[in-house]
């Protein structure tokens, strides 16, 4: 969720100049659980049990700035958002491993481990970004364009791990802690025909590449 104000200001007779100071939320959560249980015979007997659960909200700011044209035959913007700045946010991370008589007759085995974690300090990185985009006009024809470039976030942890750095069993877990994006490009393309004052029709094409980065091991 995004919540701004903008200010806006004209330029000349062509061109406008505008900027918006965004407070921005964000709150994810995330769950993982596997069981499984089985039994062969009397006397055997299995049972595994894994959970991982994490959840953390966090408010940023962060701003967008922009220009524009406008001609008679044509339009022409450009806009740059920043990075965001951490205001605040906090969250929570647990996890649960058990294994009862997974042996399957070599005697029982218990092995339960589990941890969770309350108010752990939130973090959340969002690229710069630079969008341009124009439109052309002939007759009754509109042809539109735009492109947006993202770019890259270095690894992070989107909540403190440090309290589960010693935990063998939270490994899985802090891989999924840790979120890294790749610079992506996206771009669309649009048509619009005016075919009368009550009549007009249009088609759009657009990109959503997704800049989740495969080499790393997190989700992102």
């Amino acid at each position: 969720n995004w919540f701004g104000l903008s200010w806006a200001h004209k330029a000349g007779e062509r061109f406008g100049l505008g900027v918006t100071t965004y407070v921005v939320y964000r709150g994810q959560r995330t769950r993982k659980e596997i069981s499984g249980e089985a039994a062969v015979s009397v006397g055997q007997a299995g049972a595994a049990l894994l959970i991982e659960d994490f959840d953390y909200s966090k408010y940023r700011l962060l701003c967008k700035a922009g220009v524009s044209t406008q001609r008679k035959s044509w339009d022409l913007g450009l806009t740059l958002t920043t990075s965001s700045i951490g205001l605040f946010g906090s969250g929570s991370a647990s996890f649960t491993r058990s294994a009862v008589g997974a042996s399957l007759g070599s005697g029982p085995v218990v092995d339960v481990t589990l941890r969770h974690e309350d108010g752990l300090a939130s973090h959340y990185q969002s690229p710069w970004s630079v969008a341009g985009g124009g439109a052309i006009r002939k007759g009754g024809s509109t042809f539109h364009a735009t492109v947006e470039w993202f770019g890259r976030v270095p690894g992070f942890d989107v909540l403190d791990p440090s309290p589960f750095a010693s935990e063998p069993a939270a490994a899985s877990l802090l891989e999924r802690l840790h979120q890294q994006a790749k610079s992506v490009v996206n771009f669309g393309l649009g048509y619009e025909r005016t075919v009368s004052e009550r009549f007009r029709y249009y088609f759009a094409f657009t990109t959503d590449y997704t800049f989740n980065d495969k080499d790393d091991s997190a989700t992102n």
